[in-house]
């Protein structure tokens, strides 16, 4: 009841809105300015995007009332006050807080808020968690002229000069979407988005970001059908390879940004920071006997390889030699035991730039044939034995099912006990929101975990029609 009151609030107040926006639609006044404090009430009208979601209204129409009832986004801030985040706040202040005080507030807004709701939003309205300008850009910057006929006949050039994100661009929603999941430094003063070494040791999750695997698992708001007509049994492998990309690309600039700030800091306990590398390399089941014991094995300090694990599948062949040797040079920096902050810096930089320059290619790439997805599928299979990582395994998995799915292989059926009791190998259709089992778990890796599954599938490319 409590929620059906205040979507009538925000309905009722939203009318005026919409009266003064269609009112003054011919007028064409340039976009207003998109400062801190809009209010997105207008968007949600059921004339706009605040349609009932069991409608047959539009799917366009529908998408604000499929974000804020369906989607876990819109619940990110109120998750800042269970007791989860409570115990994390703190563990990292060493001081007892009531939640929704001012003090409490005050430590969301400095620390968690650039990620768990629309900087963009009154204060009053950070419940909502991440409205629509957390990805859309400015609610004042959507103003009258976006649904005008002119406005949208003008294609992708007519986001230019104006305060939106064209997410409609499959690239720059991979890019919006890692801006929180993998990070992003040097943006508004006091505004970093960085789950460090420190909050990930007080409780935060470890940011296991899969753009492709994402966008599956959670609700669309949005049309997805001319994509798929445009890319067809070669969708999933595109927006993989683009996801993958992106998130490589946000990761090397956080590291870029961290090797720059220990350069100009005189303390150099904060250099390497510790989530640059795999969590597994110190957090692991003892157990004896383990294959970590076996004859052979050795330490690891591996940087960490969930964002660039699999990266020469996501990059043409052309370019696959050149990045993959600077990629590996930067991996030998970064494990070093004390690594160089310059060589680091200007080593990820250069990957990086490499990276945007193969993004766009990828970007126009249309749909793959069926050998070529076959036999993308073929060499990744050969490959799994020298798997090392739990995060190594899973991005290995995700890729491998992705194509499999857009061959028709029916992947389900041959998943097998070991791998569906494997809570991220094996997905929910739906994200169940505070439920800890869904996590990435990684304290049941072995090296072998896969082979079965290998094996089946292997078998089964071999013999389909």
């Amino acid at each position: 009841m409590k929620r059906r009151s205040q979507r009538l609030v925000v309905l009722m107040a939203s009318m005026n809105w919409c009266l003064v926006a269609f009112a003054s639609a011919e007028d064409k006044q340039p976009p207003k300015t998109g400062a801190s404090g809009n209010s997105i009430s207008g968007c949600m009208t059921t004339a706009c995007h605040g349609a009932n979601i069991a409608s047959d209204a539009p799917i366009w129409q529908r998408a604000g009332s499929i974000w804020f009832d369906q989607d876990p986004h819109a619940q990110a801030y109120t998750s800042l006050q269970n007791d989860l985040s409570k115990n994390i706040v703190w563990r990292m202040t060493k001081r007892e807080m009531v939640v929704s005080s001012s003090e409490y507030n005050a430590f969301l807004e400095n620390k968690c808020v650039s990620c768990h709701a629309s900087e963009l939003a009154p204060v009053s309205k950070r419940n909502l968690g991440g409205d629509c300008q957390i990805c859309h850009g400015s609610a004042d910057a959507w103003d009258d002229i976006h649904f005008s006929k002119e406005w949208q006949s003008l294609g992708a050039t007519r986001f230019e000069d104006r305060k939106m994100v064209n997410v409609e661009s499959i690239a720059l929603r991979a890019a919006v979407c890692s801006s929180c999941h993998v990070g992003e430094l040097s943006r508004i003063a006091g505004r970093d988005r960085e789950v460090d070494h420190q909050l990930m040791a007080s409780g935060h999750p470890p940011m296991y970001f899969d753009f492709e695997l994402f966008s599956r698992r959670y609700p669309k708001h949005w049309e997805t059908k001319d994509e798929l007509a445009q890319y067809g049994k070669s969708s999933r492998l595109r927006s993989w390879r683009i996801g993958k990309l992106q998130a490589s690309i946000a990761r090397l600039k956080m590291l870029t940004a961290r090797a720059e700030k220990a350069q100009q800091s005189d303390s150099i306990h904060d250099w390497p920071e510790l989530t640059e590398y795999s969590c597994t390399n110190c957090h692991h089941a003892l157990e004896q006997p383990s294959w970590r014991q076996a004859k052979g094995a050795k330490a690891s300090y591996e940087w960490d390889s969930w964002c660039t694990s699999l990266l020469r599948e996501a990059i043409g062949e052309n370019a696959s030699v050149a990045i993959s040797n600077q990629l590996e040079e930067l991996k030998k920096e970064m494990e070093r035991i004390s690594p160089s902050a310059y060589a680091v810096q200007s080593k990820s930089e250069r990957v990086r730039k490499l990276l945007e320059m193969e993004l766009k290619i990828v970007i126009d790439t249309n749909q793959w044939p069926d050998a070529d997805l076959t036999s993308r599928l073929e060499e990744l299979l050969k490959a799994e034995p020298t798997l090392s990582s739990w995060e190594s395994a899973a991005q290995w998995y995700i890729l491998t099912e992705s194509i499999a799915e857009g061959l028709k292989m029916d992947v389900s059926k041959n998943r097998f006990s070991k791998l569906t009791e494997e809570k991220f190998f094996s997905p929910p259709k739906t994200w169940l929101r505070n439920d800890e089992s869904t996590r990435p778990n990684s304290s049941g890796f072995r090296p072998g975990l896969l082979s079965e599954y290998s094996k089946t599938l292997f078998q089964e490319l071999r013999t389909r029609p």
